[in-house]
């Protein structure tokens, strides 16, 4: 769409003959003017306005200057303007003053990225950032009055952008809070400043090319250093069956600070630009109000768990939430009871949170993909600008859906790349993706080379290496002070990438280390494993210190009861911490499973009833830090299968897993259990109290068989000191308390009898606190 000089948008545009003989425009990469004579006739059709594109460009130019005829019968109102537009139709113009006469007229138009460009049919702003991904120029012409007279176009000549001379400048500096004592900022909250650098980077992604940095000294001498971020505004409006993003105001340079400490701290802004001496900027001082803060997620002491803050005001933190990696799975539709959710981006994904945290959820996971939410692939899918050049659009609907998981108490797994960005085999995009040299063409498109020929030399290239670095830095910048974050996930499934094991040991070591160098708020990361607990690479686990992960992720996918790899999940959730010759619990991280529900292709509906309901109890009496999240959102969602969220939130209301100084918290057996039917049986223990599922193993496997099962009997223990016990029964599906017995334990052998239940129960057990005795 373009707009008149009085901003009054035309409902229609008409290229008429035009189009299919474009101007000849001539463009130069130097400050060189050339004029080809190229005479052509546009007719008008006003009232409508008449556009005459002309040829594709690549890239910013500086002028375009036009040599045209007007009939002596031409409105008299004619006016014309000049605009250039992007790969995806995003479109900027400038206006001619006053109206075209009869006769001879030679236009020119500033377009260089100082000019002042307006969006057609957007607010967005215009800078040398954007003026970079230009991809088409042309003139427009209209009139208030009807008429189809001709317009002769001689030339036109356009001048290629020169090297920008102007002595680097911060424009339009805003800090927030100000009075007479200063700036102000309180603990908890993010600060923001803003400010326009001149000249503008024509790819302002670029640490080289300029790098933003705010130095802040408390008064006790800590220091911290916060890097900026380029980022470019748009609103998210939801068009029903899809998101509509549009250009909102200028690009400008951000910088997000969220203290944790009160008090002054005295402030520099420092601009660092290649070829240029560094700037240093004192600002006024930050008064910082508030208490001492911090809501994020770390690792615990006891380090197979999360928590949420630090010191004395520390508190655990269990995820319990979904994989809702994307807004909808076309295989999830194909595999299960579940219809392809319309992509409404933002608005689709605060419908699914809210849900979640109505049913008790606390967490979900979610993939930064090329279909959803990624900042960088191929420059030529809507809203990407190629490499190293982030996606504006993607980068806001992450801080919109970072927004509301934070005003709903939601954490988010954040998954930097799946793995088929890195994988020329399994589920494989490499052929999409901009670091290959041979990245697939589109017809008639020509879409810029990466510089590396394999997705294995994507984990081993320097260039790629340092190019992956930037896009963390930016992430760090915009995102990194958001406690809505849990921990960073450099990839899914790492193993079905291009990467060898070497090569990928290697590649976490390089970025763990330099991911702690950046990032000031030093939040928990991790790498994930396809299929089960078998398959993680032990050595990578292993690795502590600035150079490891810090929790691990895997899958629990298996086959059926009747494979070879068919195994019982509650069974597989407990091998996966605690088997012997091979759980991952040996290495006193967290676990967290992130996929599970029968296996890649899901399985019939009664076993993943089952699976999803069980699965999260088999978790928490294994030792996970985590309920596992299953796959299949879309089919929980839309058949309301939230019963696991609300039963767990309720059980686990004022418990906390952690082993403390001097009291050890452990998974264990029963000593003995007599029943009609095989149960499967785990207790979380720590001194004084324990907690217990049940499972009917015959419901586990399929979800097809759940008789009532009266005649139950665990022996927790031989040998239980005598005192006052409590036992809690809980029903494991609506997380209610079916009963409660309180009785005096003589001694010896402690046995418990379950009410009768079907499926699965669960239950809580104690010593009362005023009694001795051994639990």
């Amino acid at each position: 769409m373009f707009l008149s000089p009085h901003m009054h948008p035309c409902p229609d545009i008409i290229t008429g003959p035009w189009s299919l003989r474009p101007v000849v425009l001539i463009l130069m990469t130097l400050a060189l003017a050339h004029t080809v004579p190229a005479t052509e006739t546009v007719r008008l059709r006003s009232p409508l306005t008449t556009v005459a594109p002309g040829p594709r460009i690549n890239g910013a130019i500086d002028q375009l200057s036009a040599h045209i005829s007007v009939p002596a019968g031409a409105p008299e109102d004619l006016g014309v303007g000049a605009y250039l537009i992007d790969r995806h139709g995003v479109r900027f113009q400038v206006i001619h003053d006053g109206v075209l006469t009869g006769g001879e007229h030679r236009l020119h138009f500033d377009l260089s990225p100082q000019a002042r460009l307006r969006g057609a049919d957007h607010a967005g702003g215009w800078d040398a950032f954007i003026a970079t991904r230009s991809h088409q120029a042309g003139l427009f012409f209209w009139s208030a009055t009807t008429s189809n007279a001709s317009i002769t176009i001689h030339a036109i000549e356009a001048h290629g952008p020169e090297e920008a001379s102007a002595d680097p400048r911060i424009l339009d500096l805003v800090l927030p809070s100000a009075d007479a004592d200063g700036h102000h900022a309180a603990t908890g909250e993010r600060w923001i400043m803003t400010c326009r650098p001149a000249p503008m980077p024509a790819n302002p992604f670029d640490p080289d090319a300029l790098l933003l940095r705010l130095d802040l000294v408390h008064d006790d001498g800590q220091t911290i250093r916060i890097e900026g971020f380029y980022r470019r505004p748009y609103t998210l409006h939801d068009g029903g069956d899809r998101e509509i993003a549009q250009a909102a105001g200028d690009g400008h340079y951000e910088i997000r600070w969220r203290p944790r400490r009160p008090g002054r701290w005295r402030a520099t802004l420092h601009s660092l630009r290649r070829d240029h001496p560094p700037q240093a900027h004192p600002l006024p001082d930050i008064m910082v109000g508030g208490e001492p803060w911090d809501g994020y997620v770390h690792i615990a002491e006891d380090s197979r768990f999360f928590v949420i803050g630090q010191g004395d005001d520390q508190r655990f933190f269990w995820p319990l939430g979904l994989n809702i990696r994307s807004v909808n799975d076309v295989r999830g539709s194909e595999r299960t009871n579940a219809r392809l959710t319309p992509d409404r981006g933002i608005h689709a994904y605060r419908a699914y949170i809210d849900r979640l945290v109505a049913n008790g959820g606390n967490a979900i996971e979610i993939w930064m993909s090329s279909w959803n939410l990624a900042l960088e692939w191929r420059e030529d899918w809507p809203g990407y600008y190629g490499r190293q050049r982030y996606s504006q659009v993607n980068a806001q609907r992450l801080d919109a859906l970072l927004d509301h998981c934070r005003a709903r108490g939601v954490y988010v797994n954040l998954v930097i790349r799946n793995h088929g960005q890195g994988s020329h085999r399994t589920d494989r995009e490499w052929h999409n993706n901009p670091w290959n040299r041979d990245i697939q063409q589109t017809r008639g498109v020509a879409v810029e080379r990466g510089p590396i020929a394999s997705s294995a030399e994507f984990f081993t290239d320097p260039v790629a290496l340092a190019g992956q670095e930037q896009l963390h830095r930016y992430l760090i910048a915009r995102y990194g002070d958001d406690p809505a974050i849990l921990g960073w996930k450099f990839w899914s499934e790492m193993n079905l990438t291009g990467g060898s094991r070497e090569s990928l040991r290697s590649w976490h070591a390089h970025h763990c280390a330099r991911w702690r160098v950046i990032d000031p708020y030093q939040r928990p990361v991790t790498s994930h494993w396809s299929g089960n607990y078998r398959t993680p690479d032990h050595a990578l686990i292993a690795v502590t210190g600035p150079s490891g992960i810090d929790y691990v992720c895997i899958d629990a996918y298996h086959g059926r009861r009747q494979d070879r790899d068919g195994i019982l999940l509650a069974q597989l959730m407990w091998q996966g911490t605690l088997d012997p010759s091979g759980g991952l619990g040996r290495y006193n991280k967290p676990i967290l499973v992130t996929e599970y529900g029968g296996n890649w292709n899901a399985c019939p509906e009664p076993q993943l009833i089952a699976e999803h309901r069980s699965g999260p109890w088999a978790a928490l009496m294994s030792g996970n830090a985590g309920a596992p999240m299953l796959w299949w959102f879309e089919w929980v969602d839309q058949n309301d299968h939230w019963q696991p969220y609300r039963a767990l939130a309720a059980f686990l209301a004022g418990e906390d897993l952690r082993s403390r100084p001097g009291s050890t918290a452990t998974p264990a057996k029963p000593a003995a259990q007599r029943a009609s039917r095989n149960l499967w049986t785990q207790l979380w223990a720590r001194p004084g109290r324990i907690l217990g599922y049940i499972l009917d193993e015959r419901w586990g496997y399929n979800g097809l068989r759940d008789p009532t099962i009266e005649d139950a009997v665990i022996t927790v223990g031989t040998a239980i000191g005598p005192g006052t016990m409590t036992v809690e029964w809980w029903h494991a599906e609506t997380g209610d308390i079916l009963n409660t017995h309180t009785w005096q334990h003589p001694g010896g052998a402690l046995n418990i009898s379950p009410p009768p239940f079907a499926r699965h129960i669960a239950f809580k057990l104690w010593r009362h606190a005023e009694e001795g005795g051994e639990s």
